[in-house]
């Protein structure tokens, strides 16, 4: 008898070993690409929160310097603010002194409308350094951190990614390669349940059999009794 060209266990053998080498590559492949892409992801997490770090160190180095300087501009607005009013007594006393306005009071008006300017000046900058301590305690940098961490976890998904979709589509075609031991597997799981129930229910069908044949007789008698007297009926 001639062998089939295609259908044979020889050729099922050989397709059976290929699918499974193809299989198990592509997870062991999976596994390398995904795992250098999580490795890469994790190096990229640690850069960013060693930048995060040194970024902290630079803010608290900056806070300590913006407080001493805002001390510093605090003490002098205090100061300016003493000038000012002393200023403006002695501006009182030489309107006195002199009755009316005389050169030192317009040089003394001269000298407050200068300490005006230069508190304005300090106020201004202290707001300024207010604003930045504000904004180095609340953390107001932290979405750029934030930023960061979520580039570095982004990394490590596409790594996951490739093991997952490796381990689906190589275990499907494993899955497929060992079809038949599964069914196999699956009828040899089944047939003794199955051998069992018909030896349990044999008996019985039997049983009915037995007690049902004796109707079936009379039935079949009746009946052929039926035909042959109808052909009697019809000679005559």
């Amino acid at each position: 008898m001639e062998q089939p060209k295609y259908v044979n266990e020889s050729n099922y053998q050989k397709g059976k070993k290929t699918l499974k080498i193809i299989g198990i590559t592509i997870i062991i492949i999976g596994l390398l690409i995904g795992g250098a892409l999580i490795f890469h992801g994790i190096n990229t997490m640690n850069k960013k929160n060693e930048e995060n770090k040194e970024n902290e160190i630079l803010n608290e180095q900056k806070l300590s310097v913006l407080k001493s300087e805002l001390n510093i501009l605090e003490q002098e607005l205090e100061t300016l603010q003493i000038n000012l009013s002393k200023a403006e007594i002695e501006k009182q006393k030489i309107f006195v002194e002199d009755q009316g306005f005389s050169d030192r009071y317009y040089q003394k008006e001269e000298e407050i409308n200068q300490l005006n300017k230069e508190r304005f000046s300090k106020m201004k900058e202290k707001n300024n350094k207010e604003t930045e301590i504000w904004e180095l305690e609340n953390n107001f940098g932290s979405f750029s951190s934030l930023s960061n961490t979520s580039t570095g976890l982004f990394s490590i998904f596409p790594g996951v990614f490739v093991i997952i979709a490796s381990l689906i589509i190589g275990g499907s075609i494993l899955l497929a390669v060992h079809q038949r031991n599964i069914l196999a597997w699956q009828v040899q799981s089944v047939l003794p349940v199955a051998e069992e129930t018909i030896e349990k229910v044999s008996p019985t069908i039997k049983k009915v059999g037995e007690e049902l044949s004796p109707l079936y007789g009379t039935i079949a008698k009746e009946i052929t009794k039926g035909i042959k007297e109808g052909i009697k009926d019809e000679e005559k």
